[in-house]
């Protein structure tokens, strides 16, 4: 759960320099994620690499759905011989 809370208030806070840039108000945290590699002034005119990115997971996480759906039943079937 700490973790979780570590992650969204990171997210909220790159969320609030991003929209902060767009209206002229700058925080320390744009120079903090400048550190990390990611430079917040140029992030809107890339978009393309995030949408490959967002594809990318999207396309991961319905395979892995589908995957645990299909060993479930596949564990429910040998369950069910194995009463039967």
């Amino acid at each position: 759960m700490a973790a979780l809370a570590l992650l969204g208030s990171a997210l909220l806070g790159i969320t609030g320099t991003l929209g902060g840039h767009l209206v002229g108000v700058y925080t320390e945290v744009s120079e903090v994620l400048r550190l990390f590699g990611w430079e917040v002034y140029r992030t809107f005119y890339v978009p393309t690499f995030t949408l490959v990115a967002i594809a990318a997971a999207a396309i991961a996480l319905v395979a892995i759905g589908l995957w645990g759906a299909r060993a479930k039943a596949r564990a429910y079937d040998v369950q069910a011989a194995a009463r039967a």
